[in-house]
């Protein structure tokens, strides 16, 4: 933090990292549900490593999920 900021803002600023964190781990997180959702099980990071669907299949969660994913 600046010294020559307002206190307010810096909260701001903290709080606007945090909201951003957690949408770092949220998007992809909720992105892979939704692929999972829709029945999709080639799921890969890398062209080499594939991941584990980790949903049922539900296509009605998938459009949860896609809304989620979309916000």
């Amino acid at each position: 933090p600046l010294p020559d900021q307002p206190r307010p803002l810096h909260r701001l600023a903290k709080l606007t990292h945090k909201i951003l964190l957690v949408c770092v781990v949220l998007m992809p997180l909720s992105g892979w549900v939704m692929v999972s959702a829709w029945g999709d099980d080639r799921i890969a990071v890398l062209p080499v490593l594939r991941v584990p669907a980790i949903a049922k299949t539900d296509p009605a969660f998938a459009k949860a999920m896609l809304g989620v994913h979309i916000v």
